[in-house]
């Protein structure tokens, strides 16, 4: 079976170099493009140093989804922003499906295109 990307694990080769230095590029433009980037990394960056860290950030339509574990805590929730300059709200607490002996955790979550639906995953750990 032949595999296309093998090269790439050759750190020293000048192509893999190359093309790391490429993505790397582009991923900078990408990043730097985002509207309000610099406004939510610093809200971010204090949520984490405040013991609050923050994950999984992703956008559908107008809405800004991300998953918040509270300092002192080990379980995520899912948070919501109704825009970049909305106040978050929780959407979803895995807690609210716990029964005795059983927790739940969220393993993923995926909104629809202009954000009105939002696939989760929630796994137990019975």
């Amino acid at each position: 079976m032949s595999d296309p990307f093998r090269p790439l694990e050759q750190l020293d080769l000048p192509a893999t170099r190359a093309w790391l230095d490429a993505e790397d590029r582009r991923a900078r433009r990408v990043l730097a493009a985002i509207p309000a980037r610099e406004t939510l990394l610093a809200e971010t960056l204090e949520a984490n140093q405040a013991g609050t860290a923050i994950s999984a950030l992703t956008r559908g339509g107008t809405r800004y989804f991300y998953l918040e574990t509270p300092a002192g805590t080990s379980r995520s929730r899912i948070m919501v922003r109704e825009g970049l300059d909305a106040p978050a709200r929780i959407l979803f607490e895995p807690a609210s499906l716990d029964r005795e002996g059983v927790q739940h955790a969220i393993t993923a979550l995926s909104p629809a295109p202009d954000g009105r639906h939002l696939a989760v995953l929630v796994s137990a750990n019975d």
